[in-house]
């Protein structure tokens, strides 16, 4: 979550989902009054989701990014079951 307002900025080496974090992983910046505040895991997890685009402008407490914590990687959401012969629907992407 954002730590404080500011226009958000992607790491230079973005995290895939799936990949590990590790612990204290810069994983974007948050700039405010011209100052570049980094953005990190704070314990080990598994990466998810990037929540905003490089580029917007956040509000302190906004999520940024999605993790999940334990042993196991995420894993994609396959697709909801169509009904009625209509075209299978796509989860939404966060």
């Amino acid at each position: 979550n954002a730590e404080t307002d500011g226009v958000f900025r992607s790491a230079t080496h973005a995290a895939e989902f799936g990949e590990r974090i590790e612990g204290d992983r810069i994983l974007g910046y948050v700039e405010a009054l011209k100052l570049r505040n980094p953005v990190t895991a704070t314990s080990p997890c598994w990466f998810v989701a990037q929540a905003v685009e490089d580029g917007q402008a956040v509000e302190f407490g906004e999520v940024l990014f999605v993790v999940e914590r334990g042993e196991a990687p995420p894993q994609p959401e396959a697709p909801i079951p169509a009904e009625n012969g209509a075209a299978a629907i796509e989860p939404p992407r966060i």
